[in-house]
């Protein structure tokens, strides 16, 4: 499950967390610039809420913010910033946001077994600058600009609005 997008330039950024079924926990990770940068040594429980928040935090800079309890029991915010993401800029001017919920594979295959259970998006908020102001909106129906169409029998999601539902993956 992860946040990013494209900017002005169409360079993109993917930024949010990996899940690990050989353990069982989440990983904070960003890949931008066809280079993944994972947090160092930092994992996260499952079955918790865990709060992330992306950001542009100077021109061609995004950071990734991740909160939660971590697999040793801490409650922990683990940082990452990309620099050298082009065309990213406060203003969100030219910019597109996305938010996913994948199972990642190569070659892509539809009948692995693979499942990921219940990942819920809820509380979505989309923000910009204007001048020095930081403006905040729920993610509504005009950020939304598009679905991804995938057999009905491999991804159930549970609808409740724009900025809120529940998504289950069964390959």
């Amino acid at each position: 499950m992860y946040l990013g997008g494209w900017g002005s330039n169409g360079n993109g950024i993917d930024a949010g967390l990996q899940y690990s079924t050989a353990f069982d926990n989440w990983a904070p990770t960003t890949l931008a610039n066809g280079l993944m940068v994972p947090a160092p040594n930092t994992r996260y429980r499952s079955g918790q809420d865990i709060y992330m928040k992306f950001y542009v935090t100077n021109p061609n800079e995004c950071t990734l913010a991740v909160s939660g309890i971590t697999t040793t029991g801490e409650q922990l915010t683990t940082t990452i910033v990309r620099s050298g993401v082009s065309g990213w800029d406060k203003s969100g001017i030219g910019m597109r946001v996305k938010r996913m919920t994948t199972i990642g594979q190569k070659p892509e295959n539809m009948n692995t077994g693979s499942t990921i259970k219940n990942v819920r998006w809820h509380d979505i908020t989309v923000g910009y600058y204007s001048g020095n102001n930081l403006i905040y909106s729920s993610w509504g129906s005009g950020q939304t600009g598009g679905y991804h169409s995938v057999p009905s029998n491999k991804v159930s999601v549970n609808y409740i609005s724009p900025g809120e539902e529940t998504v289950s993956i069964q390959l």
